[in-house]
Formats: structure tokens, C-alpha cells, sequence
């Protein structure tokens, strides 16, 4: 398992990691956001971040590629290094603003930009635009269909709105294409919690904690 649950569950908990970006070195990279080329940006921001470790930009570009990979722990690190870079997370939103204005002209020209719908739709999430960042992110999946973690960022999107029927069905989407996603299991666990449906969380429960990981972390981090 490579993620963070606690980064995932509904807003009464946890949020999911509130990751941004700033611009990346490099345009043509933004331009290859595809799924298909996510493993190749990876490295080249890994690689950019070990030239530059003081860049918030690479640091944050990395964030969000991990994001969308799963690696949520991973991601958040890199969220911490950035934040030291720019002095405080109180720097965030002015970035998160000059994020949005710079993914918006990318989208103009190639609305099929994958890695700069997942900086808008984190960008927005951070400045707690939430109808903006759900509508995103409905637009990731849409593109990603077979990435079972754009599902997670939905739901949680949804979550946000005070949707939890919306958030549990579109988890359910995501085990539908990865039944192993622990996350997935641990989120719907404690949405059933809360709905009363004591069968279907313990399932999911179960299901999620058999990921050594995970239950390690969450008994290491009680809520």
C-alpha cells in the first residue's frame, strides 16, 4: 500500500492532503500529463528536485504527481519541504492563485492536460473552493478512468460538499477498478460508520486493515 487513509477520509475527520503547485520547470512536461507518461514525470520531477531541493515549485509539482500515483505519505512530505522553502504553509494560497491563472491558459489550449487539471483541481481545493475542485476533479476521471485514486480525490471532493451518498458511491467506483485499494476500504469503512451500517463498514474495515501499512499508521495515529 502506498497512501495515506487519514489523507482520504470525510471532512468530520481527516481532509484529504491539501496538495498545490507551482509552475513546473518545464512546459513540455505539463503538456505530457497523460496516464500513460505519469511514471516518466515522475522521475524527471524526482530528478529535479534532487538539482533543486530548495524549489517549492519542483517539491509541489512532485506532491501532486505523487498524489495522483497514491503515494499521499510520499506527497506530503514533499508538501512539508515546500512549505519550508516558502517560509510557511501561510504562503500557500497566494501560490495556489498563480497555480489556477497558470493552468487555466494551459487548459485553454489542450483541455486533455492531465497533470494541469490535477494542480487546478488541488489548487482550488486548497483556496477551500470546493464546488470548483469536485468539478475538477469529475473532469480527472473522466480522463483517468482507470485510475482508482482520482475516485478517491472525487469522493472526497464530494465529501467536502456534504455529500456523502455522492462520496460513497464514487469510492465504490474506484474498488470497482483496484478492490485492493486499502484507502478506498478505509474510507468507505467510516462512512458506513456514520450512516449506521454497521455491516458494510465492518467489511470495509476488514478489508482495509489487512493492508499491515495502513493499520499500522492508523494505530499510530488515532483520530
Amino acid at each position: 500500500m502506498s497512501g495515506d487513509a487519514r489523507a482520504l477520509v470525510p471532512a468530520a475527520t481527516t481532509v484529504l492532503l491539501a496538495a498545490l503547485l507551482l509552475a513546473a520547470p518545464s512546459r513540455d512536461a505539463l503538456a505530457q500529463g497523460t496516464a500513460a507518461e505519469w511514471p516518466a514525470l515522475v522521475r524527471r520531477f524526482e530528478q529535479q528536485v534532487q538539482q533543486a531541493p530548495s524549489d517549492p515549485g519542483a517539491r509541489f509539482t512532485l506532491a501532486m504527481l505523487y498524489a495522483r500515483s497514491g503515494r499521499v505519505l510520499d506527497g506530503f512530505k514533499q508538501l512539508q519541504e515546500a512549505d519550508q522553502a516558502i517560509g510557511s504553509p501561510a504562503g500557500r494560497p497566494a501560490l495556489a492563485r498563480q497555480i489556477i491563472t497558470e493552468t487555466e491558459g494551459l487548459l485553454r489550449r489542450n483541455p486533455r492536460d492531465l497533470l494541469a487539471r490535477y494542480r487546478l483541481a488541488f489548487a482550488r481545493y486548497f483556496l477551500a473552493d470546493h464546488p470548483a475542485a469536485a468539478a475538477e476533479f469529475e473532469r480527472i476521471v473522466v480522463l483517468d478512468p482507470q485510475n482508482d485514486w482520482g475516485y478517491g480525490y472525487l469522493g472526497q471532493g464530494y465529501a467536502n460538499l456534504g455529500q456523502l451518498d455522492r462520496a460513497i458511491a464514487t469510492w465504490e467506483r474506484g474498488l470497482a477498478v483496484n478492490p485492493r485499494n486499502a484507502v478506498l476500504h478505509y474510507m468507505l469503512g467510516l462512512s458506513y460508520t456514520r450512516k449506521g451500517d454497521k455491516k458494510k463498514a465492518a467489511a470495509h474495515l476488514a478489508a482495509a486493515y489487512r493492508d499491515r501499512t495502513l493499520y499500522d499508521y492508523i494505530m499510530r495515529n488515532p483520530q
